[in-house]
């Protein structure tokens, strides 16, 4: 199950993405994880949650802490170094 920061616009009335915060994540993937606890839940890192490594792994961490099992983070190579300390600490990430 993916708690994605498309929730800005499902849910918030947003038109993109970019005003969705942490603590909107956090709440969201507190409340989906108690009600999937035998499925899979992973959490979208939503815009700037993870511009540096030690903000994504601290990100990542409440989210894992709340009920995600893996983390998502949009991009490629240019995230490869925080892929690689998400992993490195214990963090499923896609």
């Amino acid at each position: 199950v993916l708690i994605g920061d498309s929730l800005g616009m499902v849910i918030q009335g947003g038109s993109n993405t970019r005003s969705v915060t942490m603590k909107d994540m956090l709440y969201h993937t507190s409340i989906v994880s108690k009600a999937c606890q035998s499925a899979l839940v992973i959490a979208d890192m939503p815009f700037e949650s993870y511009e540096n490594t030690e903000l994504a792994l601290t990100n990542a961490k409440h989210l894992v802490s709340v009920g995600a099992d893996m983390v998502k983070i949009e991009g490629g190579q240019e995230y490869e170094e925080i892929f690689r300390v998400l992993a490195s600490n214990d963090i499923n990430v896609c």
